[in-house]
Protein backbone atom coordinates (compact mmCIF):
# COMPACT_ATOMS: atom_id res chain seq x y z
CA UNK A 1 0.00 0.00 0.00
CA UNK A 2 1.39 3.37 -1.01
CA UNK A 3 1.66 6.38 1.31
CA UNK A 4 -1.15 8.22 -0.45
CA UNK A 5 -3.50 5.27 -0.05
CA UNK A 6 -2.62 5.02 3.64
CA UNK A 7 -3.33 8.73 4.17
CA UNK A 8 -6.66 8.43 2.35
CA UNK A 9 -7.68 5.44 4.48
CA UNK A 10 -6.81 7.44 7.62
CA UNK A 11 -9.01 10.38 6.56
CA UNK A 12 -11.93 8.03 5.81
CA UNK A 13 -11.53 6.47 9.25
CA UNK A 14 -11.58 9.88 10.96
CA UNK A 15 -14.73 10.84 9.02
CA UNK A 16 -16.50 7.65 10.10
CA UNK A 17 -15.51 8.32 13.70
CA UNK A 18 -16.94 11.88 13.54
CA UNK A 19 -20.23 10.54 12.16
CA UNK A 20 -20.46 8.07 14.99
CA UNK A 21 -19.95 10.84 17.58
CA UNK A 22 -22.61 12.98 15.90
CA UNK A 23 -25.06 10.09 16.08
CA UNK A 24 -24.23 9.58 19.74
CA UNK A 25 -24.75 13.32 20.54
CA UNK A 26 -27.73 14.52 18.49
CA UNK A 27 -28.02 17.78 20.53
CA UNK A 28 -24.62 18.88 19.42
CA UNK A 29 -25.36 18.05 15.79
CA UNK A 30 -28.75 19.78 15.88
CA UNK A 31 -27.27 22.94 17.32
CA UNK A 32 -24.80 23.14 14.52
CA UNK A 33 -21.86 23.04 16.91
CA UNK A 34 -18.60 21.90 15.47
CA UNK A 35 -17.49 18.46 16.42
CA UNK A 36 -14.58 18.24 18.81
CA UNK A 37 -11.27 18.33 17.07
CA UNK A 38 -9.32 15.19 17.65
CA UNK A 39 -6.17 15.64 19.67
CA UNK A 40 -3.14 15.13 17.54
CA UNK A 41 -0.23 13.74 19.47
CA UNK A 42 3.18 14.64 18.33
CA UNK A 43 6.01 12.30 18.51
CA UNK A 44 7.42 14.08 21.57
CA UNK A 45 6.03 14.39 25.19
CA UNK A 46 3.79 17.33 26.32
CA UNK A 47 5.80 20.53 26.80
CA UNK A 48 5.85 22.29 30.20
CA UNK A 49 5.51 26.08 29.81
CA UNK A 50 7.19 28.47 32.26
CA UNK A 51 4.78 30.52 34.45
CA UNK A 52 4.04 34.07 33.40
CA UNK A 53 5.01 35.48 36.87
CA UNK A 54 8.66 35.96 37.70
CA UNK A 55 10.15 33.47 40.10
CA UNK A 56 11.29 35.08 43.41
CA UNK A 57 14.85 34.26 44.20
CA UNK A 58 16.34 34.13 47.70
CA UNK A 59 17.97 37.46 46.98
CA UNK A 60 14.70 39.20 46.11
CA UNK A 61 13.02 37.52 49.10
CA UNK A 62 15.75 38.79 51.42
CA UNK A 63 15.46 42.30 50.00
CA UNK A 64 11.68 42.24 50.52
CA UNK A 65 12.02 41.10 54.15
CA UNK A 66 14.75 43.66 54.78
CA UNK A 67 12.52 46.46 53.44
CA UNK A 68 9.70 45.39 55.76
CA UNK A 69 12.07 45.20 58.72
CA UNK A 70 13.51 48.66 58.02
CA UNK A 71 10.00 50.10 57.72
CA UNK A 72 8.99 48.60 61.04
CA UNK A 73 12.14 49.89 62.72
CA UNK A 74 11.52 53.38 61.40
CA UNK A 75 7.90 53.31 62.59
CA UNK A 76 8.91 52.05 66.04
CA UNK A 77 11.67 54.62 66.25
CA UNK A 78 9.31 57.46 65.38
CA UNK A 79 6.76 56.25 67.90
CA UNK A 80 9.38 56.01 70.65
CA UNK A 81 10.71 59.45 69.80
CA UNK A 82 7.25 60.98 70.09
CA UNK A 83 6.66 59.09 73.33
CA UNK A 84 10.03 60.24 74.71
CA UNK A 85 9.28 63.91 74.14
CA UNK A 86 5.76 63.44 75.49
CA UNK A 87 7.16 61.91 78.69
CA UNK A 88 9.66 64.75 79.01
CA UNK A 89 6.81 67.22 78.77
CA UNK A 90 4.80 65.30 81.38
CA UNK A 91 7.75 65.20 83.76
CA UNK A 92 8.43 68.90 83.30
CA UNK A 93 4.80 69.74 84.07
CA UNK A 94 4.78 67.40 87.09
CA UNK A 95 7.87 69.07 88.54
CA UNK A 96 6.33 72.48 87.98
CA UNK A 97 3.12 71.52 89.82
CA UNK A 98 5.03 70.00 92.72
CA UNK A 99 7.30 73.02 92.94
CA UNK A 100 4.27 75.30 93.36
CA UNK A 101 2.79 73.01 95.98
CA UNK A 102 6.08 72.82 97.89
CA UNK A 103 6.30 76.61 98.03
CA UNK A 104 2.74 76.74 99.41
CA UNK A 105 3.62 74.12 102.01
CA UNK A 106 6.73 76.06 103.03
CA UNK A 107 4.56 79.10 103.77
CA UNK A 108 2.09 76.95 105.72
CA UNK A 109 4.93 75.35 107.64
CA UNK A 110 6.15 78.76 108.81
CA UNK A 111 2.59 79.58 109.88
CA UNK A 112 2.24 76.30 111.78
CA UNK A 113 5.55 76.77 113.59
CA UNK A 114 4.34 80.18 114.78
CA UNK A 115 1.00 78.63 115.80
CA UNK A 116 2.77 75.94 117.80
CA UNK A 117 4.69 78.56 119.80
CA UNK A 118 1.46 80.46 120.45
CA UNK A 119 -0.46 77.33 121.54
CA UNK A 120 2.38 76.26 123.80
CA UNK A 121 2.29 79.61 125.58
CA UNK A 122 -1.51 79.40 125.99
CA UNK A 123 -1.46 75.83 127.30
CA UNK A 124 1.36 76.55 129.73
CA UNK A 125 -0.58 79.52 131.05
CA UNK A 126 -3.75 77.44 131.33
CA UNK A 127 -1.92 74.75 133.26
CA UNK A 128 -0.53 77.33 135.69
CA UNK A 129 -4.00 78.72 136.35
CA UNK A 130 -5.47 75.23 136.77
CA UNK A 131 -2.79 74.27 139.28
CA UNK A 132 -3.52 77.43 141.22
CA UNK A 133 -7.26 76.77 141.14
CA UNK A 134 -6.65 73.19 142.31
CA UNK A 135 -4.95 74.38 145.50
CA UNK A 136 -7.45 77.16 146.19
CA UNK A 137 -10.08 76.86 148.94
CA UNK A 138 -12.89 77.89 146.61
CA UNK A 139 -11.90 76.34 143.32
CA UNK A 140 -13.45 77.78 140.21
CA UNK A 141 -12.74 77.45 136.54
CA UNK A 142 -10.37 80.17 135.44
CA UNK A 143 -11.12 81.81 132.13
CA UNK A 144 -9.20 79.72 129.65
CA UNK A 145 -8.90 79.77 125.87
CA UNK A 146 -8.68 76.59 123.82
CA UNK A 147 -8.90 77.48 120.16
CA UNK A 148 -6.87 76.08 117.27
CA UNK A 149 -8.93 77.45 114.37
CA UNK A 150 -8.26 81.18 114.72
CA UNK A 151 -7.00 83.28 111.80
CA UNK A 152 -3.42 82.49 112.73
CA UNK A 153 -4.09 78.92 113.81
CA UNK A 154 -3.14 75.60 112.23
CA UNK A 155 -2.91 75.42 108.45
CA UNK A 156 -3.35 72.00 106.85
CA UNK A 157 -0.55 71.10 104.42
CA UNK A 158 -1.41 70.63 100.76
CA UNK A 159 -0.96 67.43 98.78
CA UNK A 160 -3.50 67.77 95.96
CA UNK A 161 -0.90 67.97 93.16
CA UNK A 162 0.94 64.94 94.56
CA UNK A 163 -2.23 62.85 94.72
CA UNK A 164 -3.27 63.85 91.19
CA UNK A 165 0.13 63.06 89.69
CA UNK A 166 0.28 59.73 91.48
CA UNK A 167 -3.10 58.69 90.09
CA UNK A 168 -2.18 59.80 86.56
CA UNK A 169 1.07 57.77 86.60
CA UNK A 170 3.31 60.79 85.94
CA UNK A 171 5.40 60.02 89.03
CA UNK A 172 6.73 56.84 87.39
CA UNK A 173 8.64 59.04 84.93
CA UNK A 174 10.82 60.48 87.69
CA UNK A 175 14.31 59.22 88.49
CA UNK A 176 14.28 56.87 91.46
CA UNK A 177 16.20 59.10 93.87
CA UNK A 178 14.05 62.13 93.11
CA UNK A 179 10.87 60.12 93.62
CA UNK A 180 12.21 58.89 96.97
CA UNK A 181 12.65 62.46 98.20
CA UNK A 182 9.11 63.40 97.23
CA UNK A 183 7.69 60.23 98.77
CA UNK A 184 9.52 60.88 102.05
CA UNK A 185 8.13 64.42 102.20
CA UNK A 186 4.53 63.55 101.37
CA UNK A 187 4.50 60.59 103.75
CA UNK A 188 5.58 63.10 106.39
CA UNK A 189 2.78 65.42 105.26
CA UNK A 190 0.24 62.66 105.95
CA UNK A 191 1.65 62.22 109.47
CA UNK A 192 1.50 66.00 110.06
CA UNK A 193 -2.17 66.03 109.03
CA UNK A 194 -2.97 63.18 111.42
CA UNK A 195 -1.13 64.89 114.27
CA UNK A 196 -2.86 68.21 113.57
CA UNK A 197 -6.24 66.47 113.60
CA UNK A 198 -5.48 64.74 116.90
CA UNK A 199 -4.37 68.02 118.49
CA UNK A 200 -7.45 69.85 117.21
CA UNK A 201 -9.79 67.18 118.58
CA UNK A 202 -8.11 67.21 121.99
CA UNK A 203 -8.18 71.01 122.09
CA UNK A 204 -11.90 71.03 121.32
CA UNK A 205 -12.52 68.53 124.12
CA UNK A 206 -10.55 70.64 126.61
CA UNK A 207 -12.42 73.74 125.47
CA UNK A 208 -15.74 71.99 126.11
CA UNK A 209 -14.65 71.13 129.65
CA UNK A 210 -13.53 74.70 130.28
CA UNK A 211 -16.88 76.09 129.16
CA UNK A 212 -18.96 73.66 131.18
CA UNK A 213 -19.11 75.94 134.22
CA UNK A 214 -17.29 79.16 133.42
CA UNK A 215 -16.55 81.38 136.42
CA UNK A 216 -18.54 79.05 138.69
CA UNK A 217 -17.70 76.99 141.71
CA UNK A 218 -16.74 73.47 140.73
CA UNK A 219 -15.66 70.31 142.37
CA UNK A 220 -11.98 69.49 142.67
CA UNK A 221 -12.56 66.54 140.34
CA UNK A 222 -13.60 68.88 137.53
CA UNK A 223 -10.37 70.83 137.87
CA UNK A 224 -8.41 67.59 137.81
CA UNK A 225 -10.23 66.48 134.65
CA UNK A 226 -9.39 69.74 132.91
CA UNK A 227 -5.77 69.49 134.02
CA UNK A 228 -5.58 66.02 132.44
CA UNK A 229 -7.19 67.27 129.23
CA UNK A 230 -4.78 70.21 129.07
CA UNK A 231 -1.82 67.90 129.64
CA UNK A 232 -2.96 65.75 126.71
CA UNK A 233 -3.17 68.88 124.57
CA UNK A 234 0.40 69.71 125.52
CA UNK A 235 1.57 66.21 124.60
CA UNK A 236 -0.16 66.20 121.22
CA UNK A 237 1.15 69.68 120.51
CA UNK A 238 4.70 68.57 121.25
CA UNK A 239 4.34 65.62 118.85
CA UNK A 240 2.88 67.93 116.21
CA UNK A 241 5.85 70.28 116.61
CA UNK A 242 8.28 67.37 116.14
CA UNK A 243 6.58 66.36 112.90
CA UNK A 244 6.77 69.95 111.67
CA UNK A 245 10.53 69.86 112.09
CA UNK A 246 10.61 66.63 110.07
CA UNK A 247 8.44 68.30 107.44
CA UNK A 248 10.97 71.14 107.24
CA UNK A 249 13.76 68.64 106.53
CA UNK A 250 11.62 66.97 103.89
CA UNK A 251 10.93 70.30 102.21
CA UNK A 252 14.63 71.10 102.04
CA UNK A 253 15.34 67.74 100.39
CA UNK A 254 12.35 67.59 98.07
CA UNK A 255 12.85 70.78 96.11
CA UNK A 256 12.82 69.64 92.46
CA UNK A 257 15.80 70.21 90.15
CA UNK A 258 15.63 72.82 87.44
CA UNK A 259 13.43 71.68 84.56
CA UNK A 260 15.44 70.49 81.55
Amino acid sequence: MTGEEAQEDKLHAEGDEADLRADANPDTASQGLPAPTPVQESGSMLEAHAPHEAIHTWKSFSIHIAAIAVGLLIAIGLEQTVEYFHHRHQLREARKELSVELRDNRRQLARNLDAVRKFKTQLDAAMTLLRAAQSARDPSFPKLEYSWYSSNGIAWPENGAWQTLRQSGSLTLMPHEELKRYTYFYDGIAAVMDAATAFAMQTDMAGSLAQRSPDARVLPGDIQELIAATAQCQGKLAFFATLLEIEKLGLDNAMPPAAD
